[in-house]
């Protein structure tokens, strides 16, 4: 596989909405990517992503990543007349690291990374979604911050692992 997922351009879309029996070859090796990928996520119960922050937002390859990702009929469905996520107890980490402290405070309507991870899982049906978040410019913030995560990481994958 690719080390980055393609952006969206036209073949893409155009593979996404033909029917699976009616794809050419060169639509399904389109394809080849994205149902990996969706089939990594469907195998694991528990996810963990780091995104950094880029301007107050997600990074460009993590966007290409989700747009390879969010398919109807394979992660979301309409169904029932509006749309349903597909994937069921899944448990979302999300390790985020930024120059600032945007968890509160004036920075923390500038935070666009929680907020479109939250909405764009949770249509795909993940409501168990838990941020850590390591931040900071100055070697003594980032260790701190850091170590914080690790920890965190490794509390949340132990109680996980108890259950």
């Amino acid at each position: 596989m690719e080390s980055r997922p393609a952006f969206v351009d036209e073949q893409l879309v155009g593979a996404f909405y033909t029917p699976a029996e009616q794809q050419s070859a060169a639509q399904k090796q389109i394809l080849e990517i994205s149902d990996q990928l969706i089939a990594e996520l469907l195998a694991a119960d528990t996810w963990v992503f780091g995104v950094p922050m880029y301007n107050f937002s997600v990074p460009a390859v993590f966007k290409a990543y989700v747009d390879q990702i969010v398919r109807v009929g394979k992660t979301f469905s309409y169904a029932t007349g509006k749309p349903e996520g597909l994937f069921r107890n899944k448990k979302l980490y999300v390790v985020t690291a930024s120059g600032a402290d945007y968890s509160s405070g004036p920075y923390s309507e500038m935070d666009f990374v929680e907020p479109y991870i939250r909405a764009i899982f949770g249509f795909l049906g993940i409501t168990d979604i838990t941020f850590i978040k390591a931040n900071g410019t100055d070697e003594a913030t980032v260790k701190r911050t850091s170590e914080e995560a690790r920890h965190e990481i490794d509390r949340g994958l132990a109680a996980k692992a108890l259950v």
